[in-house]
């Protein structure tokens, strides 16, 4: 029988994949975008203005005070980005946010070279 998790032992971090290939990942009120357009906001919906939130290397949001993901926050917190790329990378290793034994991946998720080239921890592990 399975128990049921407790609050302090759910999911850290939500990863988002987009039809795209491109990765997200959120933690708290952060949230990465690992790619540098083409993200932020809701421009181009029906009434919203087109907003331009693109980034150096990637994009990233304080969720609490930006919900509609307007401000890029990558310049004034590279701490974060680092932070959450490494939890993206933990999370592709071990196959799971959840806790228990790491699973296999059915191929490695990340094969977005320029992404890897940046990130280096989230290219395949060397066997």
């Amino acid at each position: 029988m399975e128990r049921a998790f407790t609050p302090s032992e759910t999911r850290a971090s939500v990863i988002h994949h987009s039809i795209g290939g491109q990765f997200a990942i959120r933690k708290g009120p952060w949230k990465l975008h690992l790619t540098k357009k083409g993200r932020g906001g809701w421009g181009g919906m029906p009434g919203q203005p087109e907003l331009n939130t693109d980034g150096e290397r990637v994009q990233l949001y304080h969720m609490g005070n930006d919900p509609g993901e307007t401000k890029n926050l990558e310049k004034q917190h590279p701490e974060k980005i680092e932070e959450l790329v490494d939890l993206l990378a933990k999370a592709m290793a071990d196959g799971r946010t959840t806790l228990g034994e790491n699973q296999e991946n059915e191929g490695w998720p990340m094969t977005q070279k320029e992404v890897i080239q940046l990130f280096p921890q989230l290219g395949e592990p060397e066997e």
